[in-house]
């Protein structure tokens, strides 16, 4: 059963915080004892939502995989897009549902590729877009939905394409991100390996480029996505590239990806996994701008480097005992500790446009606490918020 009551209310609270999060709003339990109070600032709002007893669940189609995993984007003021996998005919693909924030489900529509990226035009009033993974000739589907109507949450495709990979007959494509434009638009990324089973022992190159990261743009309000062009490339031959994310700046002027480089070490006769992280900036042009190592003060490296919109980056970190969180400039350098939450809360995430870290505690069967923890803004027209 998946509790739809729940979800809305928490878009709800988040609609909340995005216009009130400078305010303090008061509740009947601030936040668990087991958080030191240095951790909490006059700032931060607490919110606890208690599930009537009667409340109505709706339980997603038998068809559904793994429904517990579904995902959910607001995309209008009146309607959220829940989209999860189910399977027809023996094939995977994505579906949405429309529902309004009375919980009534408003239509169905089959977005695409049960592994695609679904994402919401950054222009209000521009839809929503399925783009699915790309085959093994590097091809990947698009397509574009309106916005629900207003009266009848229905929505209509009203445009579709693909994004064609470069041909590069010595690399393997091996993965790929998609983002939001700031036109209203979205990018495509992809990332090649070299293969050098395919290359000649006679024309062999001493300065091959082992991997190479190519970009496409797909406007807003165009059709036709961009030719890709060359954004990344190196000759070190490491185990592997991934992108983790790619945001706009908050200066308008391009885009900023987190991006790690996964490499095998040797020490005292010993191998170990290093993994270090990047900040890739390009322009809007496609043109590179930025590749800086971030420095990160933990030896964990599974951790979470999410990119603020006022500058810099929170990095998250999760164990056994606690969720820590702490803020870098835009160099990598450490600015000053944003919390540590301890096992009870069970989930996070960040609103990007507010500087907003959200936690979530169980305190119940049916009873849910909400914690938004503003982070300091590095970047705004009134200078800088941080203060140590």
């Amino acid at each position: 059963m998946f509790n739809l009551k729940v979800l809305i209310t928490f878009i709800c609270l988040i609609s909340i915080v995005s216009s009130v999060s400078s305010q303090y709003i008061s509740s009947r339990n601030i936040l668990s004892q087991n958080a030191s109070s240095q951790d909490i600032s006059p700032q931060d709002i607490s919110f606890i939502y208690e599930e009537p007893i009667d409340d109505l669940n709706y339980t997603l189609p038998a068809e559904a995989v793994c429904p517990i995993n579904i995902d959910f984007l607001p995309v209008d003021d009146n309607y959220i897009l829940l989209y999860y996998t189910k399977t027809t005919n023996g094939i995977k693909g994505k579906h949405g549902l429309i529902i309004n924030y009375s919980g009534e489900i408003m239509s169905e529509i089959y977005l695409g590729n049960a592994n695609g990226y679904v994402g919401l035009s950054l222009l209000p009033n521009q839809g929503f877009i399925n783009i699915g993974k790309p085959d093994e000739k590097g091809i990947a589907t698009w397509n574009w939905y309106s916005t629900p109507n207003i009266i009848t949450g229905e929505v209509v495709e009203h445009s579709s394409g693909e994004f064609h990979a470069p041909n590069l007959p010595s690399y393997t494509l091996v993965d790929s991100l998609n983002f939001i434009l700031l036109d209203g638009g979205f990018g495509f990324l992809y990332i090649f390996k070299y293969d050098e089973t395919k290359e000649s022992p006679v024309t062999k190159d001493p300065n091959v480029q082992y991997w190479r990261i190519y970009l496409s743009f797909l406007k807003g309000k165009s059709d036709l996505p961009t030719k890709p062009s060359l954004l990344y490339q190196t000759t070190q031959k490491v185990n592997n590239i991934t992108l983790k994310s790619c945001t706009p700046t908050y200066n308008a002027e391009g885009y900023i990806c987190v991006m790690t480089l996964n490499n095998t070490i040797m020490n005292n006769n010993n191998s170990g996994t290093e993994i270090n992280y990047y900040q890739l900036g390009f322009l809007s042009t496609g043109a590179l701008v930025r590749l800086e190592i971030i420095p990160t003060l933990t030896n964990i490296m599974d951790i979470d480097l999410r990119t603020l919109y006022y500058g810099g980056f929170v990095v998250i970190y999760q164990n056994a005992t606690a969720i820590d969180f702490y803020l870098l400039d835009d160099n990598g350098n450490y600015m000053q500790s944003q919390g540590s939450f301890g096992p009870e809360f069970f989930n996070y995430n960040t609103l990007r446009i507010n500087n907003t870290i959200i936690v979530v505690k169980e305190q119940g069967k049916n009873k849910l606490e909400f914690l938004f923890k503003p982070i300091p803004k590095l970047k705004t027209n009134q200078g800088s918020e941080f203060s140590p």
